[in-house]
């Protein structure tokens, strides 16, 4: 930008902190359309959040802020590793759908069976495993050369390391299903892509070096 007098202008201190401001939504919203994309066969859910936690990292710790391309990136360099872990997240994820549906239709009966304690019972362990996902794609981030073995190991540690921090993911995740269930075209820019950017800006501040 140049003045009238033809030198150059720097942008008002406000105009930059505005951008970066905008920057952050952003990135977080076109990450979420990258693992969309990349989750369609639904067994690479995993892989996609996985590189999607890479994609963050590179843009918080390094000043990367192509999240967009990172993500397809980082999904090329990581998904014959992952892609073993999305098929178990898979399974887990259609038992929890299951129990879920069976949850809605007790709570819905006018003479709910005693199924419905067995069926609220899923929903504790529905949001630990799903903080469980996005501490193995965190871990992701957090070790860049292990393996599947590496980053099942490291993701519990994460979770066990700082509870405080797993009980924020959690309940990041619990806002998100309910923010979605309320408005269902919130659910693709939301339930993977925020608590995405959140497990990852609290568990990589950690020391991760030693991880199994």
């Amino acid at each position: 930008m140049r003045g009238i007098d033809g030198r150059p202008r720097k942008a008002p201190r406000w105009e930059g902190r505005a951008l970066g401001a905008l920057m952050y939504p952003a990135n977080v919203v076109v990450g979420a359309i990258a693992v969309l994309i990349l989750s369609v066969p639904v067994v690479t859910i995993l892989p996609a959040t996985l590189a999607l936690s890479r994609a963050y990292a590179a843009w918080v710790h390094e000043g990367d802020d192509a999240v967009f391309t990172n993500t397809f990136r980082e999904f090329r360099a990581t998904w014959r590793r992952s892609l073993p872990l999305g098929l178990g997240a898979t399974v887990i994820l259609a038992v929890l759908v299951v129990d879920g549906v069976f949850l809605i239709r007790e709570l819905t009966a006018e003479t709910p069976s005693i199924g419905l304690l067995f069926a609220a019972a899923t929903v504790p362990l529905a949001v630990a495993a799903a903080v469980y996902f996005f501490a193995v794609a965190a871990a992701g981030a957090a070790a860049p050369d292990g393996s599947r073995r590496d980053w099942l190991a490291l993701g519990g540690r994460l979770m066990l390391a700082m509870p405080g921090r797993s009980l924020a993911v959690a309940a990041v995740v619990v806002v998100c299903v309910l923010a979605s269930t309320l408005l269902p075209t919130l659910a693709p820019f939301v339930l993977i892509s925020v608590p995405a950017v959140t497990a990852t800006g609290l568990w990589l501040t950690l020391d991760t070096t030693d991880h199994p």
